[in-house]
């Protein structure tokens, strides 16, 4: 294997030398990159007992604003306990910013759509943030559709928001047959809408550590 590959833009953690998180059957361990070659790449494995080859794995590389997910697949297993596994070379990486807002969990009604479409669905709010939400629905949306929300809090105004679908949960296994979870994040969301979820993310938290409860706010996405 050739450590010694220029650095590829497309792939700029998956250098010799980086240091990160290698994701398998939602464990994650703390794996340094060894060397890299034009299909695959060997990577410190503090474990003994890795997944079988083939299987699906997420390399994942932190920075103070956020973090890049590189999706790849074991190669090779560890011979043994602390020596290095072999990866296939990711293709890409997506970007991932930090949370800005707490996130608190909600019983706030949704509908939902994808922009493109007319029809809508009711959809279960399990948390918002300013930075968005995570709704329970049987919605078909896709990855980056764009959906417009109306949001209604307790002596705030109504806001408009648009948002884009950043994560789907997709998993047969996940519910009732044909439910989904999809994360929401808002787009340029104006002061007074991240002041007013702000006041609402406050409340939520006073009220849970035993504050009297208040009127539930409505959240619509159409």
């Amino acid at each position: 294997m050739d450590s010694f590959l220029p650095i590829d833009e497309r792939l700029p953690d998956v250098r010799a030398g980086a240091r990160g998180f290698l994701i398998v059957l939602d464990e994650r361990f703390v794996v340094t990159v060894l060397e890299v070659g034009h299909d695959s790449l060997l990577a410190s494995f503090p474990g003994g007992d890795c997944p079988a080859e083939d299987m699906h794995a997420v390399l994942e590389f932190h920075d103070p604003t956020g973090y890049n997910t590189y999706d790849t697949s074991i190669v090779g297993r560890p011979i043994q306990s602390g020596s290095a596994v072999l990866l296939a070379k990711p293709l890409g990486y997506r970007r991932m910013q930090h949370r800005t807002g707490c996130r608190v969990p909600t019983d706030l009604t949704v509908q939902v759509r994808d922009a493109d479409s007319l029809r809508c669905y009711d959809a279960a709010l399990i948390d918002i943030s300013n930075g968005g939400g995570l709704i329970e629905t049987r919605a078909p949306l896709k990855k980056d559709a764009l959906a417009v929300a109306t949001l209604s809090l307790p002596e705030e105004p109504v806001y408009r928001l648009t948002a884009r679908v950043v994560h789907v949960v997709d998993d047969p296994s996940y519910g009732p047959r044909g439910v989904h979870l999809y994360g929401l994040a808002f787009i340029e969301t104006p002061p007074e809408v991240d002041n007013g979820i702000h006041r609402y993310a406050r409340h939520q938290l006073e009220e849970s550590h035993g504050a009297s409860r208040a009127a539930v706010p409505v959240m619509h996405v159409w």
